[in-house]
């Protein structure tokens, strides 16, 4: 079963694994050009990644490699999908699909993405949504006299996010506007 075949991202910042889930029957044995390619499977020349800059370390998990692989090409990089490199990869190995863990950095990192990339108003959009689906769980909470906890949990989880976005978009937006979308962290430096 498939896991990524390249990475499927538009302008909008929208980006998906090429046949996930689907049974290989060969439907992507030749090399192409991709916009983005999944992380768990990646080589790159190092100038690329001294010219781009490494993985983001503000996103910490899910969209990291689809902000590489934006920045690779708008440094005049190309990506190619090879399907000779097979690497067994586990989904969501770092979480689990629809975990808290899952659902904040999916839900935070795919507006961060469009902020840092994206047009001004698909960022504009993203935000607004994430900050309806907030106020969407305050009212729920409230409703309840804040006492369930399912509800509770969702209030909890959607103020870290909107927590997460304030603390992080100043940075993205920086890089954003000034053209310098390398990420802060270094080829070769050393751990303190």
């Amino acid at each position: 079963v498939i896991n990524n075949a390249g990475t499927n991202l538009n302008d909008s910042g929208e980006a998906g694994d090429r046949g996930i889930y689907e049974v290989d029957t060969g439907q992507f044995d030749a090399a192409e050009n991709v916009n983005a390619l999944c992380g768990a499977s990646m080589l790159m020349r190092r100038s690329a990644l001294i010219e781009a800059g490494l993985f983001d370390s503000s996103f910490f998990m899910y969209y990291e490699d689809t902000d590489l692989c934006w920045r690779l090409r708008k440094a005049g990089g190309s990506l190619r999908y090879v399907p000779d490199s097979v690497v067994r990869h586990v989904h969501t190995g770092s979480s689990v699909e629809w975990s808290p863990t899952f659902i904040f950095y999916v839900s935070r990192n795919h507006v961060l993405i469009k902020i840092k990339h994206a047009h001004v108003y698909v960022a504009a959009a993203a935000y607004a949504r994430e900050s309806a689906r907030c106020l969407r769980a305050s009212v729920a909470a409230v409703r309840r006299g804040f006492r369930n906890e399912r509800c509770n949990a969702e209030l909890r989880l959607r103020l870290r996010i909107q927590y997460g976005l304030l603390k992080l978009a100043p940075l993205a937006l920086l890089h954003r506007w000034t053209g310098y979308l390398r990420a802060t962290d270094m080829i070769g430096a050393r751990a303190r």
